[in-house]
This record gives C-alpha cells, sequence and structure tokens, in this order.
C-alpha cells in the first residue's frame, strides 16, 4: 500500500526535477467577473508552459468588456487584458511585461472560465514565444547558484520561493534534496497551524473542495499532527464520494502506521512549489 501511494502522487502531481521545469504563476490582480483567481491560474498553468531558467509569471487581468447576447443561443462574451510581468526567482527583479488581448465566450458565467481558458490557449505560442526571447542570454543555473538562492532565501524566511527554486537544480546536484528537506521542516513549523486554521474555516461553510486544497500543505509529521488527524477524519466522512485522488491517497497516507517520510514529503514539497 505504501508503494501504491507513492507511485499514485508521482502520476497524479507529475514531479520533476532538473532543468525545464513547470511555469510557475502566481496571480496579482484579477477583476474579471465571475472568475474565481483560482481558475484564472489553472487556465495559465493548463497550458504545459515548461522553462529552463526559474521566472515566474506575475499575471493581471482587466475585464475592458463584458456583454450578454440573448438570443436561441444566450451567451456570455468578454474581451480582457492579461498582463504578464516576467519576474527572475533568483533576482526579483521583473525581465519584462507584456499584454495579450483576450476575446471568448461562454454559456454563462458560471462556466466563465471555459471560455477564458480556450482564449487563453490560443496565446500559448506567443507567450512561449515571448519567453524564449526573454530568456535568450540566460544560462541554466549551476548546483552551485542554485543552492546559494535557496540558502539566501531560507533566511530570510521566503520559503516557498526556495522550494521553487530547487526545482532548477541540476540532476546531479545533490546537496538539494536533503536541504528541500530542512527548508520544508521549516516552512511546516512555520505554517502548519495557519493552514489547519483555514482548512477549519472552509469546513465551516461546507466548502470542502477548498478545505482539501488546503489540507493536504500539512506534513503529518509536523507539529501539528494530532490536530490534523482529528481534521482528516472530520473530513473524510464529509467527503465520501467526493474524493479527488490525491486526497484520497494523502488521507490514506495520514492514517498509515507504515509511511515512507522521505517519498511522502516530496509531493507535499511539489503542490507548495506549485502554489
Amino acid at each position: 500500500m505504501k508503494h501504491f501511494i507513492f507511485s499514485f502522487l508521482l502520476m497524479c502531481l507529475g514531479f520533476h526535477t532538473g532543468f525545464s521545469q513547470k511555469a510557475i504563476v502566481r496571480i496579482s490582480d484579477n477583476n474579471m467577473a465571475s472568475l474565481q483567481d483560482a481558475q484564472l491560474k489553472k487556465a495559465l498553468t493548463g497550458l504545459g508552459l515548461r522553462f529552463d531558467y526559474p521566472i515566474a509569471l506575475d499575471v493581471s487581468l482587466s475585464e475592458e468588456q463584458y456583454e450578454t447576447i440573448n438570443g436561441l443561443d444566450t451567451r456570455e462574451v468578454f474581451n480582457a487584458n492579461l498582463n504578464v510581468q516576467y519576474t527572475d526567482l533568483i533576482t526579483g527583479k521583473i525581465l519584462d511585461s507584456k499584454d495579450y488581448q483576450l476575446m471568448g465566450s461562454a454559456k454563462n458565467k458560471r462556466v466563465l472560465y471555459k471560455g477564458l481558458s480556450q482564449a487563453v490557449r490560443k496565446k500559448k505560442k506567443q507567450i512561449q514565444k515571448d519567453v524564449t526571447t526573454i530568456l535568450e542570454d540566460k544560462e541554466p543555473l549551476g548546483c552551485d547558484q542554485v543552492v546559494a538562492a535557496m540558502n539566501e532565501n531560507r533566511q530570510l524566511g521566503q520559503y516557498q520561493k526556495a522550494l521553487q527554486l530547487s526545482s532548477y537544480a541540476p540532476d546531479a546536484c545533490t546537496q538539494v534534496t536533503p536541504l528541500r528537506q530542512q527548508i520544508y521542516a521549516d516552512y511546516q513549523a512555520r505554517n502548519c497551524t495557519a493552514h489547519l486554521v483555514k482548512v477549519k474555516a472552509f469546513m465551516a461553510v461546507d466548502d470542502y473542495r477548498g478545505a482539501s486544497r488546503e489540507i493536504v500543505k500539512v506534513d503529518p509529521e509536523s507539529d501539528c499532527s494530532d490536530d490534523l488527524l482529528v481534521l482528516v477524519t472530520e473530513l473524510d466522512e464529509k467527503v465520501q464520494s467526493e474524493k479527488d485522488k490525491t486526497l484520497e491517497a494523502y488521507i490514506e497516507y495520514v492514517k498509515s502506521e507504515n509511511r515512507s517520510e522521505s517519498a511522502f514529503r516530496s509531493r507535499l514539497i511539489e503542490i507548495l512549489i506549485r502554489e
């Protein structure tokens, strides 16, 4: 069972090390009607963009026009501007800023995400081309550079950024794996209680999907393990018929008496990196 959980999460979370990592997307501003930040982020991460150098896409979405067109097939039509600032994760400097015009439609506001996803997909080639141009003078990072950047951000308490940078280390960089574990332990010591507070808040309003997304950020080996077990048991009872595969594997792992701590921690670290 332990091997199954480990193998399953590898497939579910798409764990990678070394060069060419999935784009890190951060939502700076979103004023699109009826569109959640998580939906916007999903639309962009769903493009499957991969970069050889650590940059983040800091995204702002501005609604320029929105109207309902009535007829036999009523449609919600939108015109929006997507601004992307390409930020160097090593220096924190903005490398460039680009605007992309998005146009699309959806049957109603509740499925606006689908129309936006289609509009974003049409910009994939342009975004990838722009990134290639922006990074043409950037060389992939060496092991010492990655380790130094990770330690610097660890000292600043920027644990998530330190973990994100770890993904860009060469596969032969043996220092990174133990350092990731140390930084992750620091992150849990500082943040596990805050995550559980959010889980309780989501569950108080019956938002079990939100609770599910939040609870998997807590390491069962952290100082919050006792409170975590109580909440996992409660959440398990509430979402018996609605558990996604990641949550199901996580709950099974938390309740297991035979844990492979280091293997599972790698999966949890990946969740934080993509956050």
